[in-house]
């Protein structure tokens, strides 16, 4: 009775070869463990529930209309009958999908990830681009910082995509920043330990690069399950990437990412993952205290240099078409 409750989904029926092997019985159990726990956020247990239910009567109505049209087989099928069934199991297929994305963390937080670009996008659209492309973060006006930033033009000078005549302008916060940044841009940390909620339009193309050292982006359980979700063209370059618990350093999914002297620092789950049509150059990159240093999955590409990987339960795991 377990099984059928818990084990078994809806959408099973139209798996030619759903096969209930230890990996797949594992995994469903984990799920159920986070349904009934507080595994998940309780919006989206609430929705992966909802999800089941619908399968399930999805299911009954299938069994029913396919044991009449058995019954009936003498007589000739209707053909809208069988244009009622090809919906319901095209219906099944759509919740099947869903629930896949709402129960891997990884696909849940792209899918929320886009929709936020979009929301992003529609409110820039119209906006004039005001500012400056470089943004220097500095919480700050101590000894310190007044002399780190007379470091900072030469700094720029390594950066290929800050022309010589570029400006900047201070920000407080390093969230206040990637609020009014826009793709491309160009953004300093100071030392300190910068907070972060969401990177915004940046996360599709710029660069996030430390000025001296102890500088920290730490992110915190209303960032969701990744800290920083990437693609485009991405430069990360002298800081530390601390998670909070349960939490993925750094998600690239698509575009070259570049980082150069960082470490990620995790509290449970995996330091980076790399996936899809993506390229990596790390260099000098450090993870440490994660379940996985390094996820690499099915067409994505890296190139390590100089990297440690130290204190993960697994190293380095790498998908058959990974390079």
């Amino acid at each position: 009775r377990f099984f059928y409750e818990h084990i078994w989904y809806p959408w099973d029926i139209d798996e030619e070869n759903c096969c209930y092997n230890r990996f797949l019985i594992t995994s469903r159990f984990k799920v159920y463990q986070d349904l009934i726990g507080n595994g998940l956020p309780g919006s989206v247990s609430e929705e992966m529930s909802s999800l089941l239910k619908q399968g399930e009567k999805l299911v009954r109505l299938l069994t029913a209309a396919e044991s009449s049209m058995d019954v009936d087989s003498e007589t000739g099928v209707d053909q809208l009958d069988v244009v009622e069934l090809m919906n319901w199991h095209k219906q099944l297929e759509q919740l099947k999908q869903q629930f896949d994305v709402l129960k891997d963390p990884v696909l849940r937080e792209l899918s929320s990830y886009q929709r936020h670009l979009e929301c992003r996008s529609v409110v820039n659209a119209g906006s004039v681009k005001g500012g400056a492309k470089v943004k220097v973060v500095l919480d700050c006006l101590e000894v310190q910082a007044l002399d780190l930033l007379t470091q900072l033009p030469q700094l720029l000078k390594t950066l290929p995509q800050v022309d010589n005549n570029a400006k900047w302008s201070g920000f407080p916060t390093l969230q206040l920043a990637l609020d009014t940044a826009l793709q491309g841009d160009v953004i300093i940390l100071l030392p300190g330990t910068h907070r972060l909620h969401n990177l915004g339009l940046i996360s599709q193309g710029g660069t996030l690069c430390g000025l001296g050292s102890d500088v920290v982006i730490e992110g915190s359980s209303s960032v969701g399950d990744i800290l920083l979700d990437v693609s485009g063209e991405i430069t990360l370059r002298d800081m530390m990437v601390r998670t909070s618990e349960e939490q993925v350093g750094i998600l690239h999914h698509k575009g070259n990412l570049g980082m150069e002297d960082v470490t990620i620092e995790g509290k449970g789950k995996t330091g980076l993952i790399t996936l899809g049509a993506s390229r990596s150059q790390l260099k000098g990159l450090h993870v440490k205290d994660c379940s996985y240093g390094l996820d690499i999955r099915s067409g994505a590409e890296v190139v390590l240099t100089g990297a440690e990987i130290s204190h993960c339960e697994f190293g380095l795991q790498l998908e058959e078409s990974a390079k």
